[in-house]
């Protein structure tokens, strides 16, 4: 049998919208990191330099900002994007939708037998599981790496302002030199930044629990007028959980409406008590440790195992 409860989501970018759906972060038992070569992420991590201004940072963002597109990223207000995800031997498809003027996303994920849906602002982000299960992720750590994913969607690096940095120096990865700065978005969670001599942004790095997540970014197009990455590959440091996002087609779009990125009701939203009750009492057998509950399928009578998966049931 192969687990797939641990894909799903977790605040950390692929593409700036789409979440590491598979890198076990947020559901089931995430896989054992590989005690393999540390990865770029962790090298990176290791070498932070002294704190820099952000007159330091801005000869960097600068270059980043010409070889995205400049001026034409003011006119941006909406992308969307479509392309294929492929992780422990899964395939599928992922499409987004990108409010660049306001810093929300929603993403559609499709991996095998594995539907996911998840949506966020800068208030927070909410998830429907494959199960259907939708959770909304409200707590400060959780708004606050939202903050940041929001952050990413504007593209808050090539603008001014709504953020500090700290100068990470330069350092050598896979034959090229890369730049790199340590950005903490204002109400947000640090992330680090890469870039290379051409200046397009080539790896991003954050932390998000016990886990170093590497998102490289590469193949970068024009799409009207601004340059956008149709490949990337999210690394948590295990082989297994490595997912390859190849975007067939992306789109530049006038603003999404709300609509798009509300969250669908929850089960406390759709369920209720009959005649105004607050509770009800349902009869069970306990068996081996095992909950059984009677019932009856298409008028034959059933006796149904409730299984807790710790995170819906």
């Amino acid at each position: 049998d192969r687990d797939v409860t641990g894909v799903q989501t977790c605040a950390l970018p692929i593409f700036p919208a789409i979440s590491a759906f598979a890198l076990g972060c947020g559901r089931g038992t995430a896989p054992a990191p590989s005690p393999a070569v540390p990865t770029a992420a962790a090298t990176a991590t290791t070498a932070l330099a002294a704190p820099a201004s952000d007159g330091a940072a801005a000869p960097i963002l600068a270059a980043a900002r010409a070889a995205a597109g400049g001026e034409a990223w003011d006119r941006v207000q909406g992308i969307e994007s479509k392309g294929a995800i492929a992780v422990g031997g899964l395939t599928g498809t992922v499409e987004s939708v990108e409010d660049v003027a306001h810093g929300r996303a929603r993403v559609a994920l499709h991996l095998g037998p594995i539907d996911s849906l998840e949506g966020f602002d800068a208030t927070g982000a909410w998830n429907r599981a494959p199960g259907g299960e939708v959770t909304r992720r409200d707590a400060p750590e959780a708004i606050a790496q939202t903050r940041t994913r929001a952050w990413m969607v504007r593209r808050g690096y090539l603008r001014p302002g709504a953020a500090s940095y700290r100068d990470l120096g330069a350092r050598a990865e896979a034959g090229q030199r890369l730049r790199g700065l340590a950005a903490t978005p204002d109400g947000g969670t640090p992330i680090e930044l890469w870039f290379d001599d051409a200046g397009h942004l080539a790896r991003t790095s954050t932390q998000v629990g016990p886990f170093t997540i590497a998102t490289g970014y590469s193949d970068w197009r024009d799409v009207g007028g601004v340059r956008l990455p149709f490949r990337s590959v999210v690394d948590r440091g295990d082989p297994r959980t490595r997912a390859t996002v190849t975007m067939t087609d992306i789109q530049l779009r006038p603003a999404p409406p709300d609509a798009a990125f509300a969250a669908p009701e929850t089960d406390a939203d759709r369920l209720r008590f009959t005649g105004g009750a607050q509770s009800s009492e349902l009869g069970f057998e306990l068996i081996n440790n095992h909950i059984l509950v009677r019932a009856a399928i298409n008028g034959q009578p059933a006796r149904l195992l409730v299984e807790d998966r710790k995170s819906g049931v």
